[in-house]
This record gives structure tokens, C-alpha cells and sequence, in this order.
């Protein structure tokens, strides 16, 4: 395997904190610069600011932790990065804020200057509820569209089903709206596993209650212009669904692939310079779905598509250790490489026996070269 690198850039083994959910972008330099959260504590309402960091050296080295985004007093935290380079060369930023428990919501600013100066920067939903946009989820199609794909629920709790849609902007990110169709996956679109636990009745009931859940979307432009959006689940596959229009309209919700997965998000790129996409996620093709370990995500597995998703083959794991899990995987390329960030678990001893994977944990880097996904 052409791995470079692979090392914990923030290790929380004795302080149970956690960094994460970051994303990355090249500099015209060829510098890379990294956003990321930084939590004081393990939930999803711990606080949390966004901190910057610029390697000089492909990711051997980085810089200190600068502030990024500081939540104003009051509010809850900041958190799931994406940075993308626009077409107009600019470098854009979108991040989540949560301003009370059961009110998050998208944020947006943009630099001019290669990431030394930045627009304030200002919230692009109006109301309440509750918005997921997954670290390093924003693209940009080949016309200029911005996408910003969601799951979005009206309240935290007692929201089994997340509706699946996209932020759309044709302006360069000046202005936003939702697209015109949010979706779920159905019960007659729903795909059972394969290899289910011998006592298959508890694990099926999600799907005989209408109980599977789809969430933390994410959007890939297809070759031929439609807009290909996957999706987690709680079913024992990824979901997909296509738009003919730019991401305003959906089918309906597929099994993505026949490969097992545990309930976390995948991340899915093109290969720059070929047909070939690239899917980052958790192969649990060894566990019956039911079991207890299904739900673990590890290893970091990669499948790759060149037939625009109809079908993948799994490639050679990228991180293939399973005493960790990994999750909210960004993929950066740069140079003839490329640039993954992810959480990785910790191992909590439980006091009535056992250990407890905490899944949101330390940041690991992986540098790798793009030749070795373009291996069969």
C-alpha cells in the first residue's frame, strides 16, 4: 500500500475530549489547510469551537491550533467543517452552529485571500428545527450550483424519520434555498441483510415497524449530470437516490450496495482524473447483521465505483486495524494525494464488565497516494 502517513494529530486517550468531524482544502501554494472541531467533552452538546491548522509539508507537520469559529455566549457549539474551492477561485466554509439543544443550523463564509481573512459569517436557514450537514459535504456541480446536502428534523427528540434534502445556491453562495423534495427511505424501498443473527426477530423489527432510518446525506455529481445522494443507515446498508435536476428533486431511496455497513456515514469522491469513485466506510461484511459488534465502525473499508455507482468492489481497506472504529472520514486531494481525516475511537471499561467503543474520539491523519485507489 502507497501509505505515507498515518498518525493521531489529536490524541484524547487521557482527557475523554474529542476532535473531529473536520475537512481540508490545498492552497494555491500547495499548502493544506485543515478545519476542524475541537470539543471540551465527548456529546454532541459538549462545547465546541472550530480551530484552523496549515501543513507546509503534505501533511507531516502542522501548525498550532488557530481559532476558526468561536460560538457567541449562550449558544451550544460549532462543529462538522466542510472547505471547498470554488470555481471562482474563492475558498468556502460551511459549518454547523448549534444555537440551543434542539436548534441547529447551517453557517457560511468565504476567503478571498487563500484562508487568511474570512467573511463574517452568517446563517442560511430562517425558523427552527434541527439540521445535520456532515463534515465535508459541500459541492460545487460543474454549472456553479452549490449543494449542501442535509437530514433535517423539526426537533430533536421523538424524530424517528430525518427528511434527506439539499441547501441550493446558483449565486456563488449569496443566497439559499431549500430544494424542492425532501425525502426518506420507504418500507417498500427497504433492502433486509443478507446474513442476519440466528434470533433474527429483534433485528428485523426495525423493519417490520417501517422503523428504518436514513441520515447525514452526502451528494456526488454523476457523469452525466444527475446528482447521485447516499445515506446512512440503521438497516445494515447505505441508501441512494438520484436528481435529473440539479438536486431539487430525488427518486426514491435504494440499498446503495449490497456491502454490509454499520449505521455511520460514508464519504464518497471522484478519483481526479478518472471515472472512478471513491467510497470511505465501514465494511461489516464478517458480522451478522443483529450482532452486537454489526453496529461497529471499523475498519476504515474503501469500495470504488467506475460505473457511476450502479455497482462497487471493495478495494483494500485504508485503515484496516478493528481494535478502533472510524467515522466522519474527509477526503482531500491534492498533489497526486490525498489527505483523509477521521475519528478514532476509544475503548471505555465499563463497570459492569466489558468496554464501551466511544466513537468520537481522537483525530487521526491518513496520507495516501491516489494511484493506490486507482488499483483493481
Amino acid at each position: 500500500m502507497s501509505q505515507l502517513l498515518s498518525y493521531l494529530l489529536e490524541d484524547h486517550s487521557s482527557d475523554r475530549n474529542r476532535s473531529g468531524e473536520g475537512a481540508a482544502v490545498e492552497l494555491k501554494d500547495g499548502r493544506l489547510l485543515l478545519v476542524y472541531g475541537r470539543f471540551k467533552g465527548g456529546g454532541d452538546a459538549s462545547p465546541a469551537e472550530l480551530v484552523s491548522r496549515i501543513s507546509a509539508d503534505g501533511g507531516r507537520s502542522w501548525s498550532e491550533p488557530s481559532l476558526f469559529f468561536a460560538p457567541e455566549p449562550g449558544w451550544v457549539n460549532a462543529m462538522s467543517a466542510s472547505l471547498l474551492r470554488l470555481a471562482d477561485g474563492r475558498i468556502a466554509a460551511l459549518f454547523l452552529v448549534k444555537l440551543q439543544h434542539d436548534l441547529c443550523v447551517p453557517y457560511w463564509t468565504t476567503s478571498a485571500d487563500e484562508g487568511v481573512t474570512w467573511t463574517p459569517p452568517r446563517r442560511l436557514v430562517d425558523g427552527h428545527g434541527y439540521y445535520v450537514i456532515n463534515n465535508d459535504r459541500l459541492v460545487q456541480l460543474s454549472d456553479g450550483r452549490l449543494l449542501a446536502p442535509y437530514a433535517y428534523s423539526p426537533h430533536v427528540a421523538g424524530c424517528a424519520q430525518p427528511l434527506s434534502g439539499c441547501l441550493i445556491s446558483d449565486d456563488g453562495g449569496e443566497s439559499w434555498r431549500h430544494g424542492r423534495q425532501e425525502i426518506q427511505v420507504e418500507p417498500g424501498h427497504y433492502h433486509l441483510p443478507h446474513r442476519i443473527v440466528a434470533d433474527a426477530t429483534p433485528p428485523l423489527r426495525i423493519f417490520r415497524q417501517g422503523h428504518v432510518c436514513t441520515q447525514e446525506p452526502g451528494v456526488v455529481e454523476l457523469a452525466d449530470g444527475r446528482v447521485m445522494m447516499w445515506a446512512r443507515s440503521n438497516g445494515g446498508c447505505a441508501y441512494a437516490a438520484l436528481s435529473e435536476d440539479r438536486g431539487d428533486h430525488w427518486s426514491p431511496y435504494e440499498c446503495l450496495c449490497p456491502i454490509p455497513m454499520a449505521n455511520g456515514p460514508a464519504t464518497i469522491k471522484r478519483l481526479p482524473g478518472t471515472r472512478r469513485l471513491v467510497m470511505l466506510h465501514n465494511d461489516r461484511s464478517d458480522v451478522p447483521f443483529g450482532d452486537p459488534t454489526f453496529s461497529w465502525r471499523t475498519p476504515l473499508a474503501v469500495s470504488t465505483s467506475d460505473d457511476e455507482g450502479r455497482s462497487w468492489r471493495p478495494h483494500a481497506p485504508l485503515i484496516a486495524d478493528t481494535s478502533h472504529n472510524y467515522c466522519y472520514a474527509s477526503l482531500c486531494f491534492f498533489g497526486g494525494k490525498a489527505l483523509v481525516s477521521t475519528y478514532e475511537s476509544l475503548d471505555v471499561p465499563q463497570p459492569e464488565g466489558g468496554v464501551l467503543r466511544r466513537n468520537l474520539h481522537s483525530l487521526r491523519l491518513v496520507v495516501v497516494e491516489n494511484d493506490w485507489f486507482a488499483r483493481d
